[in-house]
């Protein structure tokens, strides 16, 4: 589903940047770069209380099965899927704990038992995946990446970063992706305008995405406090020109390195003014999907059917005025401004119009 909606409490001193707990996505700004990942105590220590929402005792001991056949270095990993257990365990050692590692890689764990049917082996699979996908694309250091004075363990791991960085930016030169407003239950929203120059780096397109994707799944994670990990994506096909699409090589990298890698994270897909291939695919797969993944899609055409979808998902203040034109997000989307001064886990317009004063976000 990721890859259908993107392809086509006290601070480190090191840190110049605070949370306003009472706001969480809010940042404030003291300088415009930001030097280390940072969450106020108060808010790190009440998302890492928070558990999975087992819906019995039965899926809950099902999970710990399944966890406790990982590794330690997996459970590790596991552990790290959350944004506040890593910021944690740069930050704020003092946190962390048994307990909470196990409560942490028991939500991931939760996840992948849900996002299977509750099938133990498929679940396992689809964990094993997830976990080496964390390993081979090194996420942690694409989180790092906008991070002036991250402590990398090696210079290997620094230059690494620095790439990430760069291809990640190269990427979103031809294609805005960035986070604007919530929805109206406090979920970040994913907003992608169509592609607006031609050619694709398959690596460039792939890390965007990833990228993309993990500060998303922050956001969520902070904007509620730990208790839904879910986003909402919307997918501007407005003024699409196929010359300016992603290859197909680019486009089956990415299906292939977000398959089953992050389950349970989407919450919505809109798709305005899709093309004629797009639409022609979806109506082709829609007799064959399940309820529940029927309702994460809708596809829009036209400026009063697109106010009539959004009107019962997000207000008017949370919404860009490039989608609609009475949005109140009026802030030009800025990319080099949303990698290097937006937190990784923050939303565009919170953040850029605290930093230049204006506080009424």
């Amino acid at each position: 589903l990721l890859g259908l909606a993107f392809s086509v409490s006290a601070v480190s001193a090191a840190s110049n940047h605070t949370i306003n707990t009472q706001n969480p996505a809010t940042m404030v700004y003291s300088s415009p770069e930001m030097s280390l990942p940072t969450l106020s105590g108060e808010l790190m220590e009440e998302i890492l209380s928070v558990e999975a929402a087992f819906e019995s005792d039965d899926v809950k001991e099902a999970c710990e099965r399944l966890l406790d056949g990982m590794s330690k270095e997996d459970q590790e990993i596991a552990a790290q899927t959350s944004y506040t257990y890593w910021v944690a365990s740069i930050t704020r050692k003092e946190c962390l704990s048994p307990e909470v590692q196990r409560r942490m890689a028991l939500k991931e764990v939760w996840r992948h038992y849900i996002g299977e049917g509750k099938d133990h082996d498929k679940a396992l699979q689809s964990l094993n995946g997830s976990i080496e996908h964390r390993k081979k694309y090194k996420i942690n250091l694409l989180r790092a990446c906008c991070f002036t004075d991250f402590p990398y363990e090696n210079e290997e791991d620094a230059e690494l970063a620095r790439n990430y960085k760069e291809k990640v930016l190269q990427d979103f030169s031809k294609q805005t992706i960035v986070l604007r407003g919530r929805d109206n239950d406090d979920r970040p929203i994913v907003l992608a305008r169509g592609r607006m120059s031609s050619g694709t780096e398959v690596e460039a397109f792939v890390l965007a995405r990833l990228f993309i994707t993990e500060r998303a799944i922050a956001a969520a994670e902070v904007l509620s406090r730990g208790k839904n990990g879910k986003i909402v994506a919307i997918l501007d096909y407005s003024g699409y020109s196929s010359r300016n699409a992603p290859t197909f090589a680019a486009i089956k990298q990415i299906v292939v390195v977000l398959q089953g890698k992050y389950p349970e994270r989407l919450k919505r897909l809109v798709v305005l003014e899709p093309p004629f291939w797009a639409r022609s695919a979806y109506n082709v797969i829609y007799p064959f999907l399940q309820q529940d993944t029927r309702e994460k899609f809708m596809m829009v055409t036209g400026m009063e059917a697109r106010r009539k979808a959004l009107s019962d998902l997000v207000s008017l203040e949370q919404i860009s005025s490039e989608i609609l034109p009475d949005g109140k997000l009026t802030t030009p989307t800025d990319v080099q401004k949303f990698v290097d001064e937006v937190p990784f886990h923050g939303l565009y317009d919170e953040a850029i119009n605290i930093e230049s004063g204006d506080k009424s976000t």
